[in-house]
């Protein structure tokens, strides 16, 4: 026979165990103020945001690996040539939603240009008239080299002023 002390330990120890995880087998549902979930899930956004990019860098080498003949992977498909009215067709806002939706690091450069500069892109894309993402190579380089331009000139202005 157990002791009367040994029955009383092995009893609490059981009833605290299964009330102490109890809370760790039932979900926690969140409020919808509070501020950890928000931050959690900001940065999940900005995490799959990076992810975006990533794949953008990798479709923007393919694609200029297969323009210079060179690559080793080839294009899905080839780019289907359109009208001139087909490609003049596409506005500036659903060009813009396109660059956003596909290549979103090209697309937070070119949402700080000026509206001139934006136009200068935008004109970029309307000459090109190949559909899918080969169109926009041409494009992404025109808002680099307008990026580029840009840093020099900041640069130059600020070692001027000092």
């Amino acid at each position: 026979m157990k002791s009367p002390v040994a029955r009383f330990v092995r009893t609490w120890l059981s009833a605290s165990v299964g009330l102490l995880s109890a809370p760790l087998a039932c979900p926690v549902h969140a409020g919808p103020d509070d501020s950890y979930l928000k931050e959690i899930n900001a940065e999940g956004q900005q995490l799959e945001y990076l992810g975006k990019a990533r794949v953008e860098h990798e479709q923007l080498q393919r694609l200029e690996a297969a323009a210079k003949g060179h690559g080793s992977t080839p294009p899905a498909a080839p780019p289907k040539t359109t009208s001139p009215a087909a490609a003049a067709s596409v506005s500036q806002s659903a060009f813009e939603s396109a660059l956003h939706q596909r290549f979103p690091g090209n697309y937070a450069l070119y949402d700080v240009m000026s509206p001139d500069e934006k136009h200068q892109v935008y004109v970029e894309y309307q000459k090109n008239n190949i559909e899918g993402t080969a169109r926009f190579l041409p494009t992404v380089r025109k808002i680099i080299a307008i990026t580029t331009a840009n840093s020099a000139n900041r640069a130059r202005v600020r070692s001027n002023t000092n």
